[in-house]
């Protein structure tokens, strides 16, 4: 068979002559992996650990038999007329490797009926670049062509017994001719360069799938196979695994180094005892705990995105308490921090420090077994930076005696109040005050100003991890308008006094003590008393 496909490494490449997987897998149809596993006893399974890099297929024993010893459930060939006619195999390494199957001395000699009668074909590493010439071989069951360079799997169409494939390393786009052949049941096309698993639709047969390191981008035509049992897709751009959702007879998910973060299409799988999702991105294991079979696991490496953080502008370091909220654990276990940062007391949160002043991400690292004692499930995550910083300009001036209002405000989401809190996220007075006023945690200056003057103050602004960002202000606060009583102008020129109204002095000029201005103000002011003494009882009638 093929190469096994890892998550790291590269998949193995050993020149292979014999074909005991393939044959075995092909006379007994894999009763032992169709058979239902009972599921495990209450609580965490005993599990094994995938570590990266490690080969995620199981090996089998390839010194079972050879190809020429074991028998494949041999077939009786019809004659046919041109049976002796030579066969047109255009491609010599072809040509020899059936010659070799078939014990015919001289490849140029080969027939028609000894293409006929072919069974299998075991020519891995010989070159061959075509495989026209097939056409005919309507007995064939199991082609072995790993790393050659074949370009056409077109000569296989509608072949009736074809039921095992392993062409890894040729450098393959298309896969149609499979869809013309329903009963393949095992597959390999690690490094191809197929990128579409179509042909595979309706399939209902297949119970083995390799398309590693390959172009493939969707599971979708699998939905309906099944009979798949194994599946493997490590290092390809796949990120739904919905498709795989209700396939009863899956056991074993290799896909490390894919583009998976949802895993909930597993659930519930009652044979799913390998699954293999290092390097991706998933952040919820939960599912884990509707896996009665599973017994091996990959969780490695995990890389998840998290929302943006703001970090106060001009500081080097920044708290977020709940790093570990974004993951789920089974059997209500919690994430931990354990680098890239310094935990928090409870290991839930980090606390960086040395923050560059033109950081564009922060990341850090969590890790925790999946059971006590078991295999771990590791991720980093990174948050993309933003800096916080205040958004409110100087405040306006305010006047003594005069109601005043003012908000500050800072980046959005800054101040925002969730479930987990370190402190009361909100805005508060770091230094100094304004006689008259206070700051609501709203940003909100607001009262009555009480004394003239210019106020320095500095506000600060705490988010729900107990990061700060202050700010330096002032408030000039002017005196309030006087009332005063109106004035008379003065009198300009001489006055004539009326007669009798004074003494002369002497010298001729005119005693003042009785003057006209004097007496008016007198007059005006007992008359504006009198009016409010009449507006008075008046208003006390009314009442009455």
């Amino acid at each position: 068979m093929s190469s096994t496909a890892t998550s790291t490494a590269p998949l193995a490449s050993t020149r292979r002559t014999k074909l005991a997987t393939v044959i075995t897998a092909f006379v007994l149809s894999m009763p032992g992996l169709l058979a239902v596993v009972p599921a495990h006893a209450e609580g965490p399974p005993a599990l094994e650990d995938i570590p990266l890099g490690a080969e995620s297929l199981p090996s089998y024993d390839r010194d079972e038999g050879s190809l020429e010893t074991r028998s494949i459930a041999y077939r009786v060939q019809p004659l046919a007329a041109d049976d002796q006619e030579l066969a047109v195999i255009p491609d010599p390494a072809l040509r020899a490797a059936i010659a070799r199957v078939q014990n015919v001395s001289d490849p140029s000699r080969l027939t028609k009926r000894n293409v006929r009668g072919l069974q299998f074909i075991d020519a891995p590493d010989a070159g061959i670049t075509d495989l026209t010439g097939l056409e005919i071989a309507e007995n064939l069951s199991l082609l072995y062509v790993d790393n050659n360079k074949i370009t056409s799997l077109e000569p296989l169409r509608g072949l009736p017994e074809l039921r095992q494939i392993t062409a890894s390393r040729n450098p393959i786009t298309d896969i149609a001719p499979l869809s013309t052949i329903p009963g393949i049941d095992f597959l390999e096309l690690n490094w191809t360069n197929i990128s579409s698993l179509e042909p595979l639709r309706g399939n209902t047969a297949l119970w083995r799938l390799q398309v590693a390191y390959t172009n493939i981008t969707s599971l979708e035509p699998l939905s309906s196979v099944g009979t798949l049992t194994e599946v493997y897709f490590q290092n390809t751009a796949v990120s739904d695994l919905s498709p795989l959702r209700g396939l009863m007879k899956l056991s074993a998910l290799s896909a490390p180094s894919a583009n998976i973060s949802d895993l909930e299409p597993l659930r519930g799988l009652p044979r799913l005892s390998l699954v293999n999702v290092n390097s991706n991105h998933v952040a919820d294991i939960s599912v884990f705990e509707s896996w009665p079979s599973i017994a091996r696991i990959g969780f490695n490496k995990q890389t998840v995105s998290a929302g943006e953080v703001l970090v106060p502008s001009g500081a080097d370091h920044y708290t977020k308490i709940d790093v570990v909220d974004i993951f789920s654990m089974p059997y209500g276990n919690r994430q931990a921090v354990t680098a890239g940062a310094t935990a928090t007391s409870d290991s839930e949160g980090a606390i960086w420090s040395g923050i560059a002043q033109d950081a564009t991400e922060l990341s850090v690292y969590v890790s925790k077994s999946v059971v006590a004692g078991g295999p771990e499930f590791s991720a980093t995550v990174t948050y993309p930076v933003a800096r916080a910083v205040y958004l409110s300009g100087d405040p306006q001036p305010g006047t003594v005696g005069e109601k005043y209002q003012f908000a500050f405000s800072i980046t959005d989401g800054f101040t925002a109040t969730a479930n987990v809190q370190a402190a009361t996220p909100g805005y508060s007075m770091a230094e100094g005050a304004v006689p008259g006023l206070t700051l609501s945690a709203a940003g909100v200056l607001a009262g009555t100003p009480l004394a003239e003057g210019a106020y320095v103050f500095e506000v600060r602004g705490t988010d729900r991890h107990g990061n700060t960002l202050d700010h330096e202000y002032m408030l000039r606060v002017g005196a309030g308008s006087v009332v005063t009583p109106p004035t008379i102008p003065p009198t300009t020129g001489t006055e004539t006094p009326a007669p009798g109204s004074g003494t002369a002095a002497p010298g001729g000029l005119a005693a003042t003590g009785n003057n006209v201005p004097a007496v008016l103000l007198t007059a005006a002011v007992l008359a504006t008393l009198i009016g409010a003494v009449l507006v008075a009882r008046r208003r006390r009638r009314t009442d009455g």
